[in-house]
């Protein structure tokens, strides 16, 4: 039912939850949502961050004597969703405001560095879903914890609202005066951050999915062969092989993949442009302007995107799938890609099952997508 791709929810059995020790029911659709962070520990693991999220039900029953965690939803670092009191449940998140929001905490501190961005996509996609599925009001408002109480919750350095509020419809009378002016109605300071919020926004829309660069995971240097861009082809492929959930064993996953281009297929480096990892990162291949080695006969005019794992039987998470699509739409705004692009399987030019039945189906109903054989086929 989603319009666009939905958010990768774990839900509390998949991170260890403990029973409520009561439940109030919340009246949907709600008008507000508030972000907060947990102002701790964070993790770019599924593992990791379910531990953590464990502690914070702990000390929010054990310590501040909640009935269970107060969030209704709380954005892991690995960039998933990790399900609280969940939409239907009244939260203990926001004083006065309980039982008419929804409360999302980015599990960290962001007072002096700011959420990656598969967790601020991931965040921004739990509201569009919460929208679709009519948890959330369509003419909802955004707050800050710190809108509502002295705190500097969610941190200084989360971009609230900017990341939020024009991807779900909301004007700048609201971000103006909803957002900002609690107690201020001075209407030249409301004009200055309505300008800076809008020039601010085009900027975010316009900047890529978090990206490891080559330096980051261990790659071996290489000199490259440079591309002419923008090219107007991409390709998605799979790496048939191991997956990861974090940054530590998706630069593993990429390293693993590189020594076995170079060493066993002679090739110059890893073959792909970009590789998505399971954690929801893009891992820097050969990058934009490098003619790569992934697809025979379109290499000098394309851009190879290959999902970490095997996609014949299983599709990649909503966190993987979001992360390709924002690279590919980052790829077109910055004219390393065509605006009128086509995007194929690896399957399309040769007898292979790459990328795999599951995701081949998902990239059909992807903006730009040109099935069939191209020329120059082979089997």
């Amino acid at each position: 039912m989603c319009a666009a791709v939905c958010p990768v929810i774990v839900s509390r059995a998949e991170w260890g939850a403990q029973p409520p020790k009561s439940a109030i029911a919340l009246k949907v659709p709600v008008d507000h949502v508030i972000i907060h962070h947990t102002d701790g520990a964070t993790s770019d693991s599924k593992e990791g961050c379910s531990r953590v999220i464990r502690q914070i039900q702990k000390y929010h029953v054990e310590t501040k004597k909640w009935d269970d965690i107060g969030y209704n939803f709380v954005v892991g670092g690995d960039g998933r969703i990790y399900e609280g009191r969940g939409w239907k449940t009244l939260g203990s998140q926001a004083k006065g405001y309980n039982s008419k929001s929804i409360g999302i905490s980015f599990m960290g501190n962001y007072n002096k560095s700011e959420p990656s961005a598969a967790m601020l996509a991931a965040a921004k996609n739990l509201i569009d879903y919460g929208v679709l599925m009519k948890y959330i009001s369509s003419s909802h408002e955004i707050h800050g914890h710190k809108n509502v109480k002295c705190t500097d919750c969610p941190g200084a350095s989360l971009p609230f609202p900017y990341v939020f509020f024009f991807s779900i419809g909301i004007g700048l009378p609201n971000l103006a005066v909803k957002s900002f002016h609690r107690n201020n109605n001075s209407t030249p300071t409301m004009i200055f951050y309505a300008f800076f919020s809008l020039s601010l926004f085009v900027a975010l829309e316009a900047a890529c999915p978090e990206i490891v660069g080559r330096a980051q995971w261990g790659a071996k240097a290489v000199k490259p062969q440079a591309m002419a861009v923008p090219v107007s082809h991409v390709f998605i492929h799979h790496t048939v092989g191991a997956t990861c959930n974090s940054k530590e064993t998706c630069s593993k996953v990429a390293r693993n993949t590189q020594n076995d281009h170079i060493n066993n297929r002679k090739w110059a480096d890893i073959g792909y442009s970009f590789l998505v990892g399971g954690d929801g990162r893009i891992y820097e291949g050969r990058g934009w302007k490098a003619v790569g080695a992934h697809t025979y006969g379109y290499n000098s005019k394309a851009i190879g995107i290959s999902f970490m794992g095997n996609y014949d039987k299983v599709a990649p998470s909503a966190a993987m799938l979001n992360a390709a699509k924002n690279l590919i739409d980052c790829g077109v705004e910055k004219k390393f890609i065509t605006a009128n692009r086509q995007i194929h399987g690896h399957r399309d030019t040769k007898c292979t099952a790459c990328p795999g039945a599951a995701l081949y189906n998902i990239i059909q109903k992807w903006t730009g997508f040109k099935g069939g054989k191209l020329p120059g086929y082979k089997c």
